[in-house]
């Protein structure tokens, strides 16, 4: 029988109580995974304008409560600046107080309404923030994707990949060997508050096994660190929280981020595995005791 764990809090505070708190990356085990080291980023104003003036205005405003429409209808005066303030920012790999601020606004998913585990966090962050962490974000990728870094198993924010190739990959290999008359098991794993549970310290390492250092990870390294995020339901908000970890899921780079965290995940599986995201399924030919502890190794390894 194959086994799998779950966790489960007042709404207030729910959020928080999620977040993994770090204790050290002493003892974390990775290997080097890139011999190549990723380029300075240059940030020009006619890419700022670029991506001012592909806004849409239908979205939501951040903490600061300043509208798509504004910037858009402002690009041409605000360009330059944003420009400078960007370069700045990676040069110095420090990232402003205000772009490290989130309002999380639960959306509910099923179940009782009472249960705070029933809620999805979305985190609302300022949009000129997210300017600069898609600039880094596409460079990063590009960077990954050039050097083959991201493992082939991984269908979730990749290029070229989605949910349906993930789905298509999932059933050639599972009705093949159907069809070659062999028993086939898949075990389905879906992590709890994944994005909450990515631990800083070990992802920054991850990062830098990448080949991504410098002005990059330190400027990742301060995006994430000393971030602080407070409920917001309706009018009614909650104090303000320290974020102690994870990667935050309504953000542009944060999915990135978490890809390359869950990257290694079944390095050391010897069967088939395919993942969206955190959404994972493992299986393959299962019609022996052989076949059965095989399997089962597998899942202690990517416990473990």
């Amino acid at each position: 029988m194959y086994g799998t764990k779950r966790n489960g809090g007042d709404l207030k505070f729910f959020f928080a109580s999620v977040l993994t708190k770090e204790i050290g990356t002493e003892s974390m085990e990775t290997r080097q995974t890139s011999s190549e080291v990723i380029e300075p980023i240059q940030i020009k104003e006619e890419k700022v304008f670029a991506i001012l003036k592909q806004i849409r205005v239908d979205k939501s405003p951040g903490p600061d409560r300043v509208f798509p429409r504004t910037l858009k209808e402002t690009s041409v005066e605000i360009a330059g600046s944003l420009a400078d303030i960007f370069k700045m920012s990676v040069s110095t790999g420090e990232v402003p107080e205000d772009w490290r601020i989130i309002r999380v606004v639960p959306l509910f998913k099923k179940g009782s309404k009472s249960n705070p585990g029933n809620y999805r966090p979305v985190s609302l962050t300022l949009l000129v923030g997210k300017f600069l962490e898609g600039v880094l974000r596409d460079r990063i990728y590009k960077y990954l994707d050039r050097h083959g870094l991201i493992r082939e198993s991984q269908h979730g924010f990749v290029r070229g990949r989605s949910c349906l190739t993930n789905l298509l990959e999932f059933f050639e290999e599972v009705t093949r060997k159907v069809d070659e008359g062999k028993a086939v098991d898949v075990v389905y794993m879906d992590f709890s508050k994944a994005f909450y549970q990515v631990p800083h310290g070990k992802l920054i390492r991850k990062i830098q096994l990448l080949g991504i250092h410098g002005k990059v990870v330190n400027w990742i390294r301060h995006w994430l660190n000393g971030r602080s995020q407070r409920v917001v339901v309706e009018d009614c908000y909650s104090e303000w929280r320290p974020v102690t970890g994870g990667v935050p899921q309504g953000s542009v780079l944060g999915p990135l981020l978490f890809v390359i965290s869950i990257n290694d995940l079944g390095d050391n599986v010897v069967n088939w595995i395919s993942k969206f995201a955190d959404d994972t399924k493992i299986g393959d030919v299962v019609d022996s005791e052989e076949g059965f502890q095989s399997l089962q190794r597998d899942l202690d390894q990517l416990e473990e």
